[in-house]
């Protein structure tokens, strides 16, 4: 009788750990998807998309479970300074890490001198900060 050999197959998750766990949380599928398929599941069930932020020596993955999750991630004294829909808008732009007064404009709904008002109020309590200038002016939100 021939002896029955163990195989393992290659993992290629880079953090087999983070792996296991979101498997049971039936959030992960396959290895080897991972950010991409954060975002691609987060828009399909308009959930605000994973942020990120450096505590200390760690960096910090947070992964919304409903809308209002994002809300209540939101420093107290930003929320209290700004209206709902900048607040909306400081989400998005947060989420995404960057955008130009044109994709702000399209994303939010609102008219472009709209969109200059809450993106020169956002750099203002320097949650934004303003790059570039003209066409190529860029607005990058800064983290918590």
């Amino acid at each position: 009788m021939e002896q029955m050999r163990s195989f393992k197959a290659p993992m290629k998750s880079r953090n087999p750990v983070l792996h296991f766990v979101f498997a049971r949380m039936g959030l992960a599928e396959e290895q080897g998807y991972g950010l991409s398929s954060l975002k691609e599941q987060a828009e399909k069930h308009n959930l605000p998309l994973p942020t990120y932020s450096n505590e200390g020596d760690s960096l910090v993955l947070t992964i919304y479970r409903t809308a209002e999750g994002e809300r209540k991630d939101v420093d107290p004294e930003l929320a209290e300074a700004l209206n709902e829909d900048e607040l909306r808008g400081w989400l998005w732009l947060r989420s995404r890490g960057s955008a130009s007064k044109s994709e702000y404009v399209a994303e939010m709904g609102v008219p472009d001198r709209t969109a200059q008002r809450y993106l020169k109020h956002l750099v203002e309590l320097a949650r934004v900060r303003r790059t570039g200038s003209g066409p190529a002016t860029r607005y990058e939100a800064i983290h918590d």
